[in-house]
């Protein structure tokens, strides 16, 4: 059971709609980027989720190694998952993982990717005052937009677009085009267009970009994974 709730976590963080959504690509008319620059490319470590961090030339993805300890009664009752040859196998991942039965228990040490970014027509970088802009295109065409930017030299954060308390100070900057509410009346998620001007006012003001719970220390300037 742990594994697929493993499982059906990712799917709802993956399925989240982001409550700051982009009209286009950010920011506005600077040329995007075909390979994200050397400075800010290696692996690194956030201490407090214990997650690996690997941005290469193309590529930004998270790794996290975690142990999970299922019994054996557990595995054979689910028929999404089973035990042969010292592997783990998830028929939902379509992965197996390497386990050990020890008495009535198996237990699995889970190395689960998640990749956050990765050049495409559909994923934009952009570098923009000495930060790097990322944009995933959603399925209704709009744009989640995350802002990279190191703070040290191996210190990075990653800055989510979230909806800010002083709402009508974004309103005095750019246009919101779109709001919508949740049952209590509280703004649950808003559309916006800026210019390139008011792209850059955002992010000087640090209005929309939290990066506080997102830093990541970099302990090597390889981008080979760590788990083999």
């Amino acid at each position: 059971q742990k594994i697929l709730l493993l499982i059906h976590n990712q799917r709802i963080l993956n399925a989240c709609q982001p409550p700051v959504e982009f009209s286009e690509p950010q920011p506005h008319r600077k040329t995007q980027i075909t390979t994200i620059p050397h400075q800010y490319q290696g692996i690194y470590w956030c201490k407090t989720d214990s997650v690996t961090l690997i941005v290469n030339d193309k590529t930004i993805y998270k790794e996290v190694e975690l142990e999970t300890i299922l019994s054996k009664s557990e595995v054979d009752s689910n028929p999404d998952i089973s035990f042969n040859n010292g592997k783990l196998h998830s028929i939902e991942m379509n992965r197996s993982f390497p386990a050990q039965l020890k008495k009535d228990s198996i237990i699995s040490q889970l190395n689960l990717r998640d990749t956050l970014f990765n050049i495409a027509t559909d994923q934009i970088a952009k570098s923009f005052k000495g930060h790097l802009i990322i944009n995933n295109q959603l399925e209704d065409t709009t744009w989640e937009v995350k802002v990279l930017s190191l703070k040290q030299k191996d210190i990075l954060t990653i800055a989510n677009a979230v909806i800010p308390e002083d709402f009508e100070l974004l309103e005095s900057i750019t246009n919101v085009e779109q709001t919508n509410y949740d049952e209590t009346n509280k703004i649950r998620q808003i559309k916006i267009s800026p210019t390139q001007k008011e792209f850059n006012q955002i992010l000087k003001q640090g209005l929309l970009f939290d990066g506080s719970c997102s830093e990541f220390t970099r302990i090597s300037t390889t981008t080979e994974s760590l788990f083999f």
